[in-house]
């Protein structure tokens, strides 16, 4: 999760793709899988949100 937020917070345009292994559970298995991050405002507080798919190795 520390590295959704330097996406969205630290890198010059605030969002982009993030790497990492998790849980899959409609597989049971830890597998790789793929977000994209973006830092949005909503009622004048800033959040980071994404949405990622497991992809294959």
């Amino acid at each position: 999760m520390q590295e959704f937020l330097k996406v969205g917070l630290e890198t010059d345009n605030q969002q982009g793709w993030v790497s990492y292994r998790w849980l899959n559970p409609a597989t049971d298995q830890v597998e790789r899988k793929e977000s994209f991050v973006m830092k949005v405002s909503f009622n004048s507080e800033d959040m980071v949100v994404g949405a990622g798919i497991y992809t294959r190795e």
